[in-house]
């Protein structure tokens, strides 16, 4: 009996694989009795021995999803598991459905309230820290399963890519995002985007760039307040201010190529502060791709400019 829908990397055996029911090597093992009438617009006869084939499970049979580079494709499921502040220690997460992160299971999560404050317990108004105890951090949000009962629960963890799992949960996805200052979670509100991608916004945004005399003529790059060892697209206000000539700037992606911001070549620039102003000044929203590392670039055509702010109203994030 199966409780939740499964991904499988399939892989015939025999070149004649049109029988009433033949073995798959799935995972390494052997897998008997999947009947061809199970699997959706298959014919056998057009799958080649050796060929990997992607099949889904949802609880009464198998769906064909494509024809090799099944975990690339599965792993893109994802759907729901917004989260949202609950106090200044519990984050609400909302019902969703993602793909595991290797794809070969589907996890549905009903609506939960976690705590980081306490060591994670299964359960609704419990805790979700993965090990140790609460700092002022980074702290990423999963979701995991257990194979054996299917309960699927959230965990908080430091990292990003291997939270410590409970035990007999084995399956996990990455979903979500969230900051500890002060000893409180970060007000903060999020949204689905399509495809299953989330937006979150900061609820009082901070002033995460404050430079004087300090944005020049060579590339700088600076935080913002966005997850690290991811890239997303930051939503950020940028004000620029000179009082003693007109100027143009680019603010952008740290990962392009480093060039001079320009009024006739590429790439050109996103901000100008003209001599007709009494105090020569530039300020714009802007949706800035960010490294990895949480960071933007800036360079002006200035050797220095008087001030150079920016403030994160917050980030949209694919979870891909």
């Amino acid at each position: 009996t199966v409780s939740q829908a499964v991904g499988l990397r399939v892989q015939f055996l025999a070149a004649n694989a049109n029988t009433a029911a033949s073995t798959f090597q799935i995972n390494a093992l052997a897998v008997k009795n999947i009947l061809h009438s199970d699997l959706t617009a298959l014919s056998p006869r057009d799958i080649p021995a050796s060929t990997l084939v992607d099949l889904m499970y949802d609880g009464t049979q198998y769906i064909l999803m494509g024809v090799s580079s099944p975990v690339s494709r599965l792993t893109k499921t994802l759907y729901g598991f917004t989260y949202a502040n609950n106090g200044t220690d519990s984050i609400d997460v909302a019902a969703g459905g993602a793909t595991d992160s290797t794809g070969v299971y589907f996890m549905t999560g009903t609506a939960l309230t976690k705590s980081i404050t306490s060591t994670w317990v299964v359960g609704n108004s419990q805790g979700m820290l993965d090990t140790g105890a609460v700092g002022n951090s980074d702290y990423y949000l999963w979701v995991i399963a257990r194979l054996d009962t299917g309960v699927v629960d959230y965990l908080a963890s430091l990292s990003s890519t291997a939270p410590t799992m409970p035990a007999n949960y084995t399956m996990k996805r990455l979903i979500g995002w969230f900051k500890r200052v002060g000893g409180s979670n970060v007000a903060f509100h999020t949204y689905e985007t399509a495809g299953g991608g989330i937006e979150m916004n900061w609820d009082a945004p901070t002033l995460d760039v404050n430079l004087a005399n300090t944005l020049t003529t060579a590339r700088r790059t600076d935080a913002v307040k966005v997850p690290l060892n991811i890239s997303t697209t930051a939503q950020i206000t940028v004000y620029m201010q000179d009082a003693g000539a007109s100027f143009f700037a680019w603010v952008g992606d740290p990962t392009t190529t480093d060039v001079a911001p320009s009024v006739t070549a590429t790439p050109l620039n996103n901000f100008i502060g003209g001599a007709g102003l009494t105090t020569p000044a530039a300020s714009a929203d802007m949706s800035v791709r960010t490294s990895a590392a949480g960071l933007i670039a800036a360079r002006a055509s200035l050797a220095t400019v008087d001030l150079y702010t920016v403030v994160t109203r917050g980030f949209i994030w694919s979870r891909r």
